[in-house]
């Protein structure tokens, strides 16, 4: 058995162990975002209300409409079609205008009519796709307020200053002290060879290491790994969390403020629920999910074979587990003391603490990091943390730079969601789109197999 065979399989155990059980909350003190903003010659808190009405993070008293339908709150905000900085956007035939060139000639009496009526400040009547509002006069001048600075690299933002931008580091959901610290030293590293050419549009990068909260002054997250609570404050603090090392259960939401680098649990079950479909036909195929993180236990069958069973004579099993190895094995041993051959198992990376010396078994992985990741690191002399934590930076560096040095929070959001197809590590493309959240897909490695031959194994992770 091959060092990268033993360093897949052991890939993060404690923390996927972790995240099955539900990781331990931890009350986190809620930071204001208005309270750590460096203070502009003219910026209010009318402003600053206007900004969260416009971005979304504050709703409207009453609802807007569609042709008289009423819309919900997470797709009233303005940003939904007229962009981050204010610059407009297409989907599909349909053209949101550029509206940043319009703050010399909005005051309350324009805007009221382009938000209630739907006319412009020309006259003319605006698209009837656009919705329809109906603002209390305290909405009404609070957007005025804010106006004149949307899409204003003047614009004060949390974490930004002319010659510095700062990135939270908050490692609360991850329980390991050594995972910790090669994370740290891994984003660390990858901030350090940025700035070290001169940081992103003339700023340096600094980390913010945080522990129980969000920090207060930062942009954004980076290679963070958050309790449900700090996840859940993401959102109103304008705080975005970009290539996280989550391991969450379901798929995160595209539309949201966390964008995990590693697949979800479902993600990886599904995978597993695909070799297992194409299992050999000659054998019972089953399924042992005791927490249904497969969503499918009803498909295939769902309670452990017994030999008592009808059940053609010598029939071996195929099995797909999602289950921590110690379960796993009480099962294997049960069947093996009834007779009942084991001949293809197939298991989530990181739950088994050592490899299967079993040659006569097909067993096989789902990896939650691509196979270049792991030879890298092994080749290298690496921690796979270490080098996570690279990759989380390097991500966010690259978004960063595509983001432009009139960055606000949402731009950011709009940037990463485009890197489909970005390289942070040589053969490890990312897949984030306006449809997955995710960085990376799972992947399936045999890691033994009497149907292949094994002597090329000592190559493979």
């Amino acid at each position: 058995m091959s060092a990268q065979n033993s360093l897949i399989l052991v890939l993060a155990a404690a923390t996927w162990l972790a995240a099955l059980q539900s990781a331990c909350t931890v009350q986190a003190a809620q930071g204001s975002a208005n309270a750590v903003e460096k203070r502009t010659e003219g910026w209010s808190d009318g402003a600053a209300q206007g900004r969260a009405l416009y971005y979304g993070t504050r709703s409207f008293v009453r609802p807007a409409a569609v042709s008289g339908a009423p819309l919900p709150a997470s797709a009233s905000a303005c940003v939904q079609c007229h962009g981050p900085l204010g610059e407009g956007s297409r989907e599909a035939n349909v053209a949101a205008p550029d509206i940043r060139g319009s703050a010399p000639r909005t005051h309350g009496t324009s805007l009221l009519h382009a938000l209630r009526d739907g006319r412009g400040a020309d006259g003319h009547t605006l698209s009837p796709i656009m919705p329809r509002y109906t603002p209390t006069a305290e909405e009404l001048t609070a957007l005025e307020a804010f106006w004149p600075w949307l899409g204003n690299a003047s614009q004060p933002q949390r974490g930004i200053s002319a010659s510095e931008l700062r990135l939270g580091l908050v490692l609360d959901g991850l329980t390991h002290p050594t995972a910790r610290e090669q994370v740290a030293a891994g984003v660390q590293s990858a901030l350090d060879a940025t700035n070290a050419v001169g940081g992103v549009h003339g700023r340096r990068l600094r980390l913010i290491q945080a522990e129980r909260t969000l920090p207060d002054d930062v942009f954004a997250l980076v290679a963070s790994t958050l309790t449900p609570e700090q996840h859940q404050r993401l959102r109103e603090q304008r705080l975005p969390s970009i290539a996280t090392l989550d391991f969450l259960a379901h798929q995160a939401d595209p539309s949201g403020w966390q964008w995990p680098l590693l697949p979800s649990m479902e993600q990886q079950a599904r995978i597993a629920l695909e070799q297992l479909k194409n299992a050999p036909s000659d054998c019972t195929h089953f399924i042992f999910d005791p927490r249904h993180l497969s969503g499918s236990g009803d498909v295939l069958q769902a309670k452990p074979p017994n030999v008592a069973e009808p059940r053609p004579p010598g029939m071996p099993l195929c099995v797909a587990a999602f289950a921590s190895a110690a379960e796993v094995d009480i099962l294997r041993m049960r069947w093996r003391n009834e007779g009942i051959k084991l001949q293809q198992l197939i298991e989530l990376s990181g739950m088994r603490g050592a490899p299967l010396e079993e040659p006569e078994l097909d067993h096989r992985l789902v990896l939650f990091v691509p196979l270049n990741v792991a030879r890298f690191a092994e080749q290298h002399g690496l921690s796979l943390w270490f080098v996570l934590g690279q990759i989380a930076a390097r991500t966010t560096v690259e978004a960063l730079a595509r983001s432009g040095r009139n960055v606000v929070p949402e731009s950011l959001l709009a940037q990463t969601r485009m890197l489909t197809g970005y390289e942070p590590l040589p053969g490890a493309p990312l897949a984030f789109s306006r449809s997955s959240a995710h960085g990376w897909l799972p992947e399936s490695f045999a890691s033994s197999s009497p149907l292949f031959d094994q002597h090329p194994r000592k190559e493979l992770p």
